[in-house]
């Protein structure tokens, strides 16, 4: 059985010069809808919607919820890159 889980990976994208327009406003969408990775403060890096989301990090797993500097920064370069930042 294959299961997949939203993660921060589904926005990085945005580090392609060549993206869409229709993919940039998905990806844009998806970081202002608080159901998916819309957050107050940093993109957690597993969508708030999955069932594999924990923002406590009380896990030996990584990723699963509490966020990462270096990730955020990526979707930062992306967002400034197609003017959104």
């Amino acid at each position: 059985m294959r299961y997949s889980v939203k993660t921060i990976q589904t926005l990085f994208p945005l580090l392609l010069s060549s993206l869409p327009p229709e993919a940039l406003d998905q990806i844009v969408r998806l970081l202002n809808d608080e159901d998916e990775f819309g957050a107050p403060y940093m993109i957690p890096t597993v969508a708030r919607s999955e069932p594999e989301y924990n923002p406590v990090a009380d896990t030996l797993l990584l990723w699963r919820g509490p966020i990462w500097g270096f990730t955020n920064w990526f979707i930062m370069e992306g967002l400034y890159k197609h003017g959104k930042l």
